[in-house]
Parts: structure tokens; sequence; C-alpha cells
């Protein structure tokens, strides 16, 4: 199967900026601000590696066309002619060189685009009302022979790239996790084990970096076929997880018996569960640098989902289901999780130090937990506010306004809410009644101009006040 690097990252993606450029049909020039739309995504995919020529030269034109200063006769020539010489130039295999107009038959190309081209070279550039039609005729030919058919192309070939990620996806999924499960087991025989031994001289410590060396390297690997764009920073993050393994072994780690126990019987597991794969989750992440923050953004992706979710799930009485109480319950542990690589990141842990989270996105964080009523974000908030004495004072008066639903225990046992029954309410009320019948306007004091309340005094006026514009007649 031939495949290609494109700089899109779907054929929707391709449609979108076709329709930015065409019409229907060519019924009618696009809006100006769909062609200037266009040409801003032209811009930023050259920006990801390297785009058709077609697409290019549909953007240039565009632009042109678009410019109605006086130089949009240069810059109309200038795209003509990048029109013409991009689409021959290529096929130009001969040892001696073959007449444009024969490679432009070759191609469908009409010689009157050759012409033009030959005027704009090497004699006076044609008059403004002729470029003007001739970039228009080459967005027609561009629309036949390039966007229509591409359009119209089979998506055989990206449903078949699908489905060759996902069974290698499948495949690194399955080895990982076998990685995984043989780091546990031997962790739990080398518990106190000291891994800042030398490799050569100890044994156990050479089978753990072999083990480590190798989840690196399977997170490094590149995909069979790279559907997402492409760009020229290779350590970016996102460009990462769209062209490596990296998001599917990170995406093992938060899986049951892995981050999360098989069984959540007891908050007290946490400090054990560190204890056990801490070691693991250091020596990866000094050996890749990507590793903590994919894995923080993946921990924080799945407690925002459940997040957002639990709340509706409170608010639509599902609070009781059991497969409600065991997802909160493992994405606590999830947030437990999340909350100590943040703060170890915060705190500037040497083991820590791929992770950089500044103040303003600590801040950031913080904000996004404080308008949430769930015990994920309220178990973020307790964990991160103490690193920061200037955030904790300006947050902790608006930590009150929090509306929190009830709390989701780990212990998966049932959180019960006094219950208050109708008479109570009646008490309350009767009781409020009574208290708003005993506020009576107090008695005018015999003292001139005073009025007393319990133990405040305000004045009284001999004058009663009016609104500004009335006079006051004594």
């Amino acid at each position: 199967m031939d495949l290609k690097l494109v700089p899109w990252r779907s054929k929707e993606d391709f449609l979108f900026l076709m329709s930015c450029f065409y019409n229907e049909e060519l019924e009618e020039i696009p809006d100006p601000s769909a062609l200037y739309r266009g040409i801003e995504i032209v811009h930023s995919w050259s920006t990801r590696g390297r785009i058709p020529h077609s697409i290019e030269a549909t953007a240039q034109l565009a632009l042109s066309l678009l410019n109605n200063d006086p130089s949009q006769k240069l810059s109309l020539s200038l795209a003509i002619s990048r029109f013409v010489s991009g689409l021959l130039d290529p096929i130009q295999q001969s040892q001696y060189a073959v007449p444009m107009a024969i490679l432009a038959k070759s191609i469908d190309l009409p010689t009157s685009f050759v012409e033009i081209r030959h005027a704009i070279t090497h004699e006076e550039l044609p008059s403004l009302p002729v470029l003007r039609q001739t970039a228009n005729r080459a967005l027609a030919w561009l629309y036949d022979h390039y966007w229509i058919r591409a359009a119209n192309a089979s998506s055989e070939i990206i449903d078949d790239t699908l489905e060759v990620n996902e069974m290698h996806k499948n495949d690194i999924q399955k080895r990982v996790r076998e990685l995984l499960k043989k780091w546990r087991s031997w962790r739990k025989v080398n518990v106190s084990a000291n891994m800042t031994q030398s490799a050569s001289e100890h044994r156990y410590v050479r089978e753990f970096e072999e083990l480590c060396s190798e989840i690196v390297s399977i997170s490094s690997s590149r995909l069979p076929y790279i559907l997402a764009s492409f760009v020229s920073d290779e350590q970016d993050l996102n460009f990462a997880l769209e062209t490596t393994n990296l998001e599917i072994v990170v995406s093992c780690f938060l899986e049951r018996r892995i981050l999360i126990p098989s069984k959540i019987t007891s908050n007290n597991l946490f400090p054990k569960a560190i204890n056990l794969w801490l070691p693991l989750i250091q020596n990866i992440a000094s050996k890749h640098s990507l590793f903590l923050p994919a894995l923080q953004a993946l921990l924080w992706s799945e407690i925002n989902e459940v997040s957002l979710s639990n709340q509706n799930s409170a608010f639509f009485g599902n609070e009781n289901n059991e497969e409600y109480k065991e997802r909160n319950s493992a994405c606590m542990f999830l947030t437990n999780w999340y909350a100590y690589l943040m703060k170890a990141a915060y705190k500037s842990e040497p083991w820590a130090n791929t992770m950089s989270i500044t103040q303003t996105e600590l801040a950031s964080l913080l904000e996004v937990c404080l308008q949430r009523s769930d015990p994920f974000t309220r178990v973020i908030i307790d964990e991160l506010l103490p690193l920061d004495k200037e955030l904790e004072e300006k947050y902790v008066p608006l930590c009150q306004y929090r509306g929190d639903a009830k709390n989701v225990d780990i212990t998966m046992e049932e959180n019960t809410l006094a219950e208050t029954t109708v008479d109570q309410m009646q008490d309350d009320l009767n009781q409020l009644s009574t208290r708003l019948a005993s506020i009576t306007e107090p008695e005018e004091s015999k003292s001139s101009g005073l009025r007393a309340f319990e133990n405040r005094f305000w004045y009284k006026p001999k004058v009663e006040l009016a609104p500004i514009g009335h006079f006051i007649v004594e």
C-alpha cells in the first residue's frame, strides 16, 4: 500500500478547505472572509510540511485577486507564473528541454497559460484585466483537475490506514501490559531494592533498567501510518502523542492493576501504590522527556471527563449505581496520582523536572476546579492550593462558594446525608416566623434626634431626605 504523508488530519479537513475557495459547482465567487480563512489554513499547513502545489497555487491566486492595492498587477503576475511553472517543471524529465507548450498538453493545461507566463517572464506585463481573467481561469482549472478529483477519491485508503494503526495499537497494548505485569511481580519481590546501584554489579538492577529501556523504546517508536498533522518540532508533546506510541503506552498505566488497584478498599492503598510504581515512572521519565507531561495530560483528561459527567449523574440520581461508584472510586485514585505529580513538579523535584508548572498554570487549574462541585476537583484544590501562599490567600475565600456535592469515599461505601423530615422543616419555619415577629420598630428615645435599637444607635435628621432635584421646605 503506497501511503503519502499529508498536512491535513482527515478528508473532512481537506473538504473544508475546498469549500473556502470554491462554492458548489462554481456558481459564484466565495465570500472574501471564506477566501481569507482558506489562505490562513494553507499558511498553517505549510508550517507542518510540504503541501501539494495545486493547493499552494490556489491560495496564491486567491490572495492576489483579493489584493486591491497598486501592487495587484505584480502579485497576479507572480502567482500565475508560479502556477504554470509549478505544474510543468516537475514533469520536465527529458535530457533536452521540452517546450512548455508540449508539456502543458500532456496534463491538459491550455497553452494560453504558457503564453501568458512567457509574456510575464520575458515581455511586458499583460494588462490588469487580462491577469485577473487568467487567474480566475487558473482557479477553475485547478478545481476541475485537482480539487474535485481529490474530493471524489475513494476513502478505502484512509479506512485501510486506520485499520493498520488499530491493529498496531492492540499489539503495543499487549506488549506494554506484559512489561507492566512483569514489573509488578518483580517489584513485589524486590520491594526494598536500591535502584541507584550499578547495573553491571547487580542483576536485579540490570533487569530493571532493561525493562524501562524497552518501555521507552516502544514509546518513542512511530506509528505505521501518521494520520495526524506533520509538524517540524518533534519535541512538541502533541506531535509525540499523534505520531508515536507514547499515548498508547501512557494509557496502559491508567488501567486496573497498574496505577489503579484491582480492588479499592481503602485510601491507605495509595502510599503502597506509590511505593510500587513510582520507581518505574521516575526511571522512564529520566529516559523519555515527554513521558511525564503525557501522563499528566492523560490523567487530567480522565479526571475532567468524570468530573463533568459526575454532576449530571448525581443530578439524575445515579449515585447509587454500582458502576457509578466503581468509576468514581477509580477516578479518585487517578486524582491522587495527578495531585502527587503536580506537587512534585511545582516543588521542582529532580525526578519531575520534565514537567514545568508555572504559577499562572496552577492558578488556571485552581479556577477550573473552583467552578466544579465534585469530590475530585475538591481533592485537587486541597492538595495544590497550599503550594503557593499567594494563590492560597486569593482563592481560600472562594472555596466556601463551591457547591460541593456529597463526597465520594474511596472505600466505595455509600455516603448518606442527614434527612430532614417535614415536621422538622415546619418547626424551622415557625421559629423563623417568631424571630421575624419579634423584630419591631424601636421606641423613640427621649434624647433629641436619637433612636436606640439594642446596642446600635443612628442619627435621625430633623429634615426628611428627598430625591435629588426636589426642594425641601422647612
